[in-house]
């Protein structure tokens, strides 16, 4: 049995509490560096979902026959109906878009996660579906 001396047991319980000190210290900057990353990442999947770049194009409705089809076609600049600017402050957030039209507020609410289907909810004389045209893929169906 050897009989370690107290300087050298107390040696040996600094260099311990230093390795142990030094891990603790590692494990906290890389916990840190993760969560910087996982908070960018998180903050540019934001402002690219909510980026109206997603639903620039023409939207048709769908289900009305030809000569009731309503239509519209959102651009950088603004809402286009029959080729005219109808307004230039539309709204989008990713979940919903909002303009003015003959003084009528419009809200259209997207249905897919491609945004390639939105549903008109006001103003609500009937609830319409709207396809962006070019885009849309109707759902696989499983067979």
């Amino acid at each position: 049995m050897v009989i370690k001396s107290k300087s050298k047991q107390r040696k040996e319980t600094g260099q311990k509490l230093r390795m142990h000190r030094g891990i603790l210290a590692a494990t906290v900057v890389v916990a840190a560096m993760i969560f910087t990353a996982v908070s960018v990442l998180h903050g540019r999947y934001q402002e690219d979902r909510t980026n109206a770049k997603h639903i620039y194009g023409e939207w048709v409705e769908q289900g009305v026959p030809d000569y009731a089809r309503d239509s519209f076609t959102v651009a950088e600049e603004g809402i286009y109906i029959e080729g005219r600017i109808i307004d230039t402050n539309y709204h989008f957030d990713g979940k919903s878009l909002t303009y003015t039209y003959q003084g009528k507020e419009y809200q259209y609410l997207v249905k897919d996660s491609k945004t390639t289907v939105m549903r008109r909810v006001a103003p609500l004389h009937y609830q319409s579906l709207f396809h962006l045209a070019g885009k849309y893929q109707p759902p696989e169906e499983d067979h």
